[in-house]
């Protein structure tokens, strides 16, 4: 045999082994990669609690975790809204025209260069000009009632009321600048007021208020009707508690076929009792739920629903525990990170409420507002690496660390490196020189991990936090 009459049947070999889905013994398996210092068991919650005792024992219980949820939106610093308790009508008027003013201002810096459009042009001000004026609703009035609205889809609540991305690489259309924050299905706002265009609502969440597409939100007839949709009692309430579970495709039910829910989204339990089918199905093997819809004319309704029972539901909250925390958070180990809670995913302060939600403490938005939070606060401003690192010795995993643009969740020790588990954007390339985009929820050490001013996390924490402790006296 010569050897090309060889290696043409070799040839035809490894492609028939490639169609079949037999591993080619010539190939180079793919392997998950690590940041310095991180190691393959590293990527199991269990790791974290081997040698630990109690990681079972319930942490903060119902009554606590009220009294904390109470007292932090009651908080300045935490920057949350009671939407139960805003005012039935306002000065929509006043409102629209002082949106459109800020906008205004705010617009202006990212049309004096280094910020670009989705087709990598430079920003300019004749590109933003419509943005501004779709801000102003000439329909206000001076005494507008305050609308009720339910989120029906995973959604980005935006600085503006326009899909235009603003981004500061001309190769980067996964960091928008004009996101503020997301919506969860089954999540309560209220209206204030429309675009000019109407593709818009100027909304206030619990945590934000900000501009969200009209078509996400169905609107309610009536307090009772809103409050009902989202104040689920205990023995109804069905948390999702990984980072996306969807519902299963339907083409009798399109409105829901393949709805998204993303972790922390809470919904009502479905009464089955009666029989009958559920979306074109038997509830057997499934958790059934409501969902929200909008109806043809913009206005609330819920359908059942069901979730495969594999799914990562929980009937109820999950108890507090420290295996529960860790569980929780390292199911969206290695998914995306996006900015302000885009790309269907989660940003450093987004992933921490929505972990800490799928418990039922409801902590803030942001990490500033987050670190303000009157829970149990632990100082580290001033301190030097090795009082850090004997403060991190005596923490839990599941404990919250700060510094000045970013928010981890503290994990342990090992070897002497402190580790932990964080959404990450940006970081300095290991090597020492340029930026290295992350871009994804990554295990990383706190002595390893360094910002582009050269300073190591660990070095640059001002705060650690227990958010689910009251604050210690001294």
């Amino acid at each position: 045999m010569n050897s090309n009459h060889f290696y043409g049947k070799m040839g035809l070999v490894l492609a028939a082994s490639a169609w079949i889905g037999i591993s080619n013994p010539m190939s180079v398996p793919a392997a998950v990669k690590f940041l310095p210092g991180v190691t393959a068991e590293m990527s199991n919650p269990s790791y974290w609690v081997r040698d630990l005792t109690g990681t079972d024992d319930i942490l903060a219980d119902s009554s606590r975790i009220a009294s904390l949820n109470q007292k932090i939106r009651a908080s300045e610093g935490s920057n949350m809204f009671d939407l139960d308790s805003m005012s039935a009508t306002f000065n929509a008027a006043e409102l629209t025209a002082k949106i459109r003013e800020s906008t205004r201002k705010e617009l202006a810096a990212y049309a004096t260069g280094g910020n670009y459009a989705a087709d990598g042009s430079v920003m300019t001000q004749e590109m933003l000009d419509p943005v501004i004026e779709n801000c102003f609703d000439p329909t206000a009035t001076a005494s507008q009632s305050r609308g009720y609205g339910i989120c029906v889809k995973r959604t980005d609540i935006r600085a503006y009321p326009s899909s235009m991305i603003i981004a500061d690489d001309p190769g980067d259309n996964d960091f928008d600048n004009g996101v503020l924050s997301a919506l969860l299905v089954n999540e309560p706002v209220r209206i204030n007021f429309r675009s000019a265009d109407g593709a818009w609502l100027y909304i206030t969440s619990e945590l934000v208020a900000g501009w969200v597409k009209t078509e996400d939100i169905a609107i309610c007839h009536s307090r009772n009707e809103w409050k009902s949709a989202w104040d689920i009692a205990a023995p109804t309430r069905v948390v999702v508690t990984a980072g996306k579970v969807y519902l299963e495709e339907s083409q009798t039910n399109p409105d829901i076929s393949e709805t998204m829910l993303t972790m922390g989204t809470i919904l009502e339990a479905a009464d089955t009792t009666g029989g009958g089918l559920v979306a074109n199905r038997s509830p057997y093997q499934n958790y059934p739920v409501y969902i929200p819809v909008r109806q043809a004319d913009g206005t609330y309704a819920k359908k059942k629903a069901l979730i495969s029972q594999h799914n990562a539901v929980s009937e109820g909250y999950l108890p507090l525990t420290t295996n529960n925390i860790l569980k929780t958070a390292y199911s969206m180990l290695g998914d995306t990170y996006g900015w302000g809670g885009m790309l269907s995913s989660v940003d450093c302060s987004f992933y921490i409420r929505n972990i800490y939600r799928c418990f039922g403490l409801n902590i803030a938005r942001n990490t500033s507002w987050q670190a303000s939070m009157p829970v149990h606060n632990i100082e580290l401003e001033g301190k030097s690496d090795s009082e850090k690192q004997a403060i991190l010795d005596s923490l839990k995993p599941g404990a919250t660390l700060f510094f000045k643009g970013h928010e981890m969740m503290y994990l342990g020790e090992v070897r002497g490196r402190h580790f932990v588990l964080s959404a990450v954007s940006s970081m300095r390339q290991p090597s020492g020189t340029g930026k290295l985009r992350v871009r994804s929820v990554v295990v990383s050490s706190l002595e390893d991990t360094y910002r582009m001013n050269g300073l190591s996390w660990l070095a640059s924490l001002y705060r650690a936090q227990i958010p689910y402790e009251e604050p210690k006296t001294e």
